[in-house]
């Protein structure tokens, strides 16, 4: 028995050399290949870890995010459109979002811009109807003796320019229901050729020299009209309450005083009337000093004040709340115009800018050439980087002004031009409205400038980045929502992006490590980025804002 086994085992190894021999190594592996394994299947293990990893870093990448801003940017600034905000340049609707700084303007932004005269001193303190409880008035039936109402008539008719202000507006109407009209009052008392200075925000006043009607030796008259203040300090005489001329006295003009503050207080716009008789070619063409630049010699003194009259122009019924809400919200509102310090504070006061208590500050309501004095105009200075650029000269003093300063009175562009300066030279985002072609220069110098739709000129038009078609500054709070609405919807798409993109990158990084191999494959997370990208993008950043964002 044990030759056989023997021969089995033998006949085994001789099989298995036959075996051998048959299927040689090369014949039984691929090319490349041993028993210990096959170098195709590492290259494509590793090809498939390689692809795995940049997957991964294609996933980590928030792709979306551009998608997401323009898409925001785009909703919003359609949305400003229908909020009649006409969006012109496309990063002003993210810059209004981090504006903590307005300088606004008051006639038509705060105010509705319908002007009336409600008010007036000829001698003597008179209240005028207004056109809702009586359309047509008496001149004579409100004390008016006949040659102040002529006075009256040329000066107002020989001052209304080509394209008619609301102030303008407000007294010829005035006349009109009085049953007169301008071109009846100047075919019958204002001849051409005319010489006339227009208005200015500079100069704050409009004055035209026309024949005299009144004789007394001259042959030309200078009829003025302007701010109350400034003309009141030009003039030498007045006419009383029975029209006569009388010389100016201190307790007159202590009154004419008076009644101004009375009527800036009741918020009313004063508008002075004076004439003065001069020779022909006595007009003249001189300038002064630079603070009062393009104001004529004859314009400076020798006038007889006809009468001052207060100008009602009510507040927007939306604007106090829609004030305090901005304000709520971390910006702070300040008010630049060019009306008397006492109806800025008035009107101030009522839209909730200021507060009663800061009336008799003079650091929370200034003049505009005080202002400019004080921080002494701007200079050119070079920055960190290197760059030259504008600065206020006395930069130590803007910032002590700054922190109070909400009312900006009997501004001139260059004032509302330093403010703004100032503002953006201590590291502020500046919102700036203006309606006048003097506007200009600081609408361009904000970060944002808003421009007047209805009042505003062409340049002003020009300058603005966007434009308040109803000329309304509640319209410039929802520009703000709108500002925030996209840092808010972009944040929204984030926290989403980044909740997805780190589950599934974990996932696939431990599986890759831990198990080797991912739990999702390439394709599969390319799938994800796609839709969390792109679909989540217009899902999340077309939200709209709702009031907590102020």
């Amino acid at each position: 028995m044990p030759k056989p086994a023997a021969k089995a085992k033998n006949g085994e190894k001789e099989v298995e050399k036959e075996h051998d021999k048959c299927e040689a190594p090369e014949t039984r592996y691929p090319k490349g290949c041993t028993e210990d394994g096959c170098w195709l299947e590492y290259v494509r293990e590793w090809f498939e870890f390689l692809i795995i990893g940049i997957v991964i870093i294609v996933v980590a990448v928030p792709e979306g995010l551009p998608l997401a801003v323009m898409i925001s940017l785009a909703f919003s600034i359609g949305a400003m459109l229908q909020d009649q905000c006409d969006v012109k340049k496309l990063a002003s609707c993210e810059i209004m979002g981090g504006a903590n700084n307005i300088c606004s303007d008051k006639t038509g932004t705060l105010t509705n811009n319908k002007m009336e005269t409600v008010r007036m001193w000829a001698g003597q303190d008179i209240k005028v109807p207004v056109k809702a409880e009586k359309a047509e008035i008496d001149l004579k039936s409100l004390n008016l003796s006949d040659a102040t109402i002529e006075l009256l008539k040329c000066t107002i008719a020989s001052n209304v320019p080509d394209k008619c202000g609301p102030t303008d507006l407000a007294m010829t109407t005035l006349l009109k229901r009085a049953g007169f009209e301008i071109a009846d009052i100047r075919a019958k008392h204002i001849s051409d050729p005319f010489i006339r200075f227009p208005f200015t925000s500079g100069r704050k006043r409009m004055s035209t020299v026309t024949a005299n009607h009144g004789g007394k030796g001259y042959d030309r008259r200078l009829q003025i009209k302007g701010a109350s203040e400034i003309v009141c300090r030009a003039c030498t005489h007045y006419i009383d309450a029975n029209g006569q001329r009388q010389a100016r006295d201190d307790a007159t003009f202590q009154t004419v005083n008076d009644n101004i503050k009375t009527y800036a207080k009741e918020a009313l716009r004063t508008v002075a009337l004076a004439y003065k008789d001069i020779e022909a070619g006595e007009h003249g063409d001189r300038h002064e000093a630079p603070e009062e630049e393009h104001v004529k010699d004859i314009e400076k003194d020798g006038f007889t004040l006809i009468a001052i009259m207060g100008i009602e122009d009510t507040i927007r019924a939306e604007v106090p709340s829609a004030v305090k809400k901005i304000q709520d919200a971390g910006v702070i509102v300040r008010m630049v115009t060019g009306d008397n310090i006492d109806t800025a504070k008035a009107i101030a006061v009522k839209c909730h800018i200021m507060e009663k208590e800061d009336l008799d500050n003079d650091e929370v309501c200034m003049e505009g050439p005080i202002f400019y004095k004080e921080c002494e105009g701007l200079t050119m200075k070079r920055d960190a980087n290197g760059k030259m650029r504008e600065q206020v000269k006395n930069l130590t003093r803007f910032r002590e002004i700054e922190k109070h300063i909400r009312v900006l009175a009997r501004s001139r562009p260059e004032d509302k031009y330093l403010m703004v300066t100032g503002l953006r030279n201590m590291g502020g985002v500046v919102a700036v409205t203006g309606d006048g072609t003097n506007d200009a220069p600081a609408l361009k110098k904000a970060d944002v400038g808003f421009g007047m739709g209805i009042a505003g000129t062409d340049v002003c038009l020009e300058a603005a980045d966007i434009i308040i078609t109803n000329d309304n500054f509640e319209r410039i709070v929802r520009a703000a929502k709108w500002g925030r609405n996209v840092y808010d919807n972009i944040q929204r798409f984030l926290r989403f992006q980044l909740t997805v993109n780190f589950v599934a990158l974990t996932v696939t990084f431990i599986g890759s490590a831990g198990m080797k191999q991912s739990p999702v494959n390439a394709i599969q997370l390319l799938w994800v980025n796609l839709i969390m990208d792109s679909l989540a993008a217009m899902a999340l950043a077309t939200g709209s804002p709702g009031e907590d964002l102020l």
